[in-house]
């Protein structure tokens, strides 16, 4: 993914010892990269710019401090806003990844959301050569143009099946 000012971006995960493998997208270029700096702010991703060593591109990287693994998804399906129940009140989404604690999805057409709504999301998953319908009570956590960030008022576990099997 390239930002308007034109670096690489780069999401990474944080290993124990305090470095991070970067890898350019542009020429392969394999970096190590030390980021103690960024356990200050373990709630935030942390940013930081180096020039590749193989062809000089900045390469722009993000630092993710996820506690669990985030799996990309494509379940299709509704949210309704807390204490809406109407049809006519549900908005198309389209989840693009979950975790144990969290998902992430986009709205197919941008409604006004705040971070700490409540919402209800219905979706559909295979199971079993089945779709299956689940239903998730989520808080928003962050919203970005037409993405939305959530943290789930219950997380995934044992009742869940068809989501625990997906994620596991």
């Amino acid at each position: 993914m390239t930002s308007s000012d034109g670096l690489i971006k780069i999401v990474t995960e944080l290993k124990k010892d305090g470095e991070v493998l970067v890898v350019c997208r542009s020429c392969g270029h394999m970096h190590t990269l030390d980021i103690s700096q960024c356990k200050d702010k373990p709630a935030e991703p942390c940013r930081m710019t180096l020039p590749c060593k193989g062809c000089g591109i900045k390469l722009e990287v993000l630092v993710n401090f996820r506690r669990y693994y985030r799996k990309v998804a494509d379940f299709r399906g509704f949210f309704w806003r807390e204490g809406e129940k109407d049809i006519d009140d549900a908005h198309d989404m389209r989840i693009v990844d979950v975790s144990k604690h969290g998902m992430g999805f986009l709205m197919i057409k941008p409604v006004k959301i705040n971070v700490n709504d409540m919402l209800h999301l219905e979706f559909r998953i295979k199971s079993q050569e089945r779709m299956k319908y689940i239903e998730k009570d989520v808080v928003v956590k962050r919203v970005i143009g037409n993405f939305v960030g959530t943290e789930l008022v219950r997380p995934v576990g044992e009742q869940d099946k068809e989501l625990a099997f997906f994620l596991f």
